[in-house]
């Protein structure tokens, strides 16, 4: 087990905690200091010869993975951020998982609790469709870095981790992976949380428009396996209608940052395509088609009133199989399981990505009596077409009750 830690000696023992308290299977814990300036190597040094421990100049996570990567032994590899931890029991689970999965198997792609700032826990599963729409769809669809636990031999084939990629890091490190002929087995049981700290990755990594930085990498590994995919003669239907609604969807969002650079990235990520998705409302791919973003935005504006004109896709299964366990489900869910003390506590948001629809259901409505990311009247269990597709929202505001 690795853990880089960069300047966290609030959280880095209670990481260590939780990988010296797994059981089941020969636990070796490493622990890369990546420069801190903090008191993170005193709290590292209280756990004396039960981790191997090194420090060094600050090179980034990337950095600081791949010297863990160096100096490991085992044959599966469990990355965790220094903030975060594992449940009880989480390797002996996920070791079992790809050890019925065959020599195909290359990491399980496993779910995780996200534990916001306010203390909100959202429960994120894998996808147990085809792998290469749930990569390009993101935002946990395959996994995260910590969640997933990494086959040693294939990680090493691969090359490791890039150094060059600031963010969305474990989605390039799967691109790799599945290209090389890995495979994901699905793991749907949340044995890792995941806390979003204001100054950590993890707390941008769901939303790629938090950053123009996170924006931009996001965007670009998907250009690079738009263009992978189409050059070794993969570039099925269905992936592509993920690949152009999240590249819709998300220039959507970063526009109202820059809208001149979410229009020059989309532009870049489809090229001369046409939009070719089977489900946007026939008007808005008329505009987009013969206009551009721009143009088909402003037709939405006006004529749509934000209804109907795109809705979101669902994640097709596709001749390349993920191998599953026996309690795989069938689409992505992610709930709120926990409510910060200011709201309601009979308010629920639940996200599900099946048959092209995000729900609301039993969420309190705002005192305008509109969706609670909005103002627009809308009825319990009803599809939220406001929402960009795949892109999990700020759950129930405070206006709610």
């Amino acid at each position: 087990m690795i853990i880089p830690n960069f300047n966290v000696a609030r959280w880095v023992g209670r990481a260590i905690r939780s990988a010296l308290a797994q059981t089941g299977v020969p636990v070796e814990v490493i622990v890369i200091d990546d420069g801190s300036t903090d008191d993170s190597l005193a709290v590292i040094r209280e756990f004396g010869e039960a981790i191997l421990w090194e420090s060094g100049p600050n090179r980034g996570a990337c950095a600081a993975r791949n010297r863990g990567l160096a100096l490991s032994r085992g044959a599966y590899l469990q990355f965790l951020d220094a903030d975060d931890e594992l449940l009880p029991g989480k390797l002996a689970h996920q070791v079992a998982l790809l050890a019925s999965g065959g020599e195909a198997a290359g990491f399980v792609a496993g779910a995780f609790k996200r534990v916001d700032t306010r203390g909100m826990v959202r429960v994120v599963r894998p996808s147990s469709g085809d792998a290469w729409t749930a990569l390009i769809e993101g935002g946990g669809a395959l996994g995260n870095t910590c969640s997933n636990l990494w086959v040693r031999s294939a990680l090493m084939a691969a090359g490791g981790w890039n150094l060059r990629w600031p963010a969305s890091q474990e989605a390039e490190l799967m691109f790799r992976l599945l290209a090389a002929g890995a495979r994901p087995c699905v793991d749907p049981l949340p044995m890792t949380q995941v806390y979003a700290q204001p100054d950590s990755i993890s707390n941008s990594s769901t939303h790629p428009v938090c950053s123009p930085k996170a924006w931009r990498c996001w965007t670009e590994i998907r250009i690079e396996i738009h263009e992978y995919l189409r050059r070794t003669g993969q570039w099925e239907q269905a992936r592509r209608d993920v690949y152009q609604m999240k590249m819709i969807s998300l220039a959507r969002l970063y526009s109202r940052q820059d809208p001149v650079e979410a229009q020059r990235m989309l532009h870049r990520a489809l090229g001369r395509e046409r939009l070719a998705v089977r489900r946007p409302h026939l008007l808005y791919r008329l505009a987009f088609n013969f206009a551009g973003f721009g143009f088909a935005e402003w037709v939405r504006a006006v004529y749509g009133h934000g209804r109907g004109m795109i809705k979101p896709t669902s994640l097709p299964t596709s001749p390349l199989p993920m191998i599953r366990c026996g309690a795989g489900a069938g689409h992505r869910t992610a709930e709120l399981v926990k409510l910060s003390p200011r709201q309601p506590q009979g308010a629920r948001y639940s996200e599900r990505a099946e048959a092209g629809e995000t729900v609301w259901a039993g969420v309190e409505r705002s005192r305008s009596g509109g969706d609670p990311r909005g103002d627009r009247p809308c009825r319990a269990g009803e599809p939220c077409r406001d929402c960009p597709a795949g892109v999990p929202g700020p759950g129930v505001d405070e206006r709610a009750g």
